[in-house]
C-alpha cells in the first residue's frame, strides 16, 4: 500500500555475523585458554581481539566473495562479528560454573 518493500537483509547480516563470531570464538578460546586465567577482563578482551581479528576478516571477505554480502558492508560485518566473538570469549571466562549441590537437609514428604 505505501510502497514499503520487505527486506530481510538485516536479519541475514545478523545471522552471518553470528556464524562468523561463533566459529572465531571457539578458535580463539582454544588459543587463549593457557593464559586467560592470569589476565584481567580488559587484557583478555584485547588479547582475544588481536587473535580473532585475522580469522574474522578472512571470513567476512569470504562472505563477500560468495555473494552473501555487499562489498560496502564487509567492514561493518567484520566489526560486528569481532565484537560478538570477543564477548563470547570474555563471557566464557568471567562466568562461574554452576555446580549442583545436594540438599540433604530437605526431607521427603509422605504422599497423602
Amino acid at each position: 500500500m505505501l510502497g514499503f518493500k520487505r527486506n530481510n537483509s538485516g536479519a541475514d547480516r545478523d545471522a552471518i555475523a553470528r556464524e562468523i563470531a561463533e566459529r572465531c570464538a571457539s578458535s580463539t578460546l582454544s588459543q587463549v585458554s593457557h593464559v586467560a586465567d592470569d589476565m584481567s577482563v580488559s587484557q583478555l578482551r584485547g588479547y582475544a581481539r588481536a587473535i580473532a581479528w585475522p580469522q574474522v576478516w578472512a571470513e567476512a571477505q569470504q562472505a563477500e566473495a560468495d555473494g552473501r554480502l555487499p562489498k560496502s558492508q564487509t567492514h561493518e560485518l567484520a566489526d560486528r562479528a569481532l565484537e560478538q566473538a570477543v564477548h563470547l570469549v570474555t563471557s566464557a571466562y568471567r562466568t562461574v560454573p554452576i555446580i549442583a549441590m545436594p540438599a540433604p537437609h530437605i526431607g521427603r514428604r509422605a504422599a497423602a
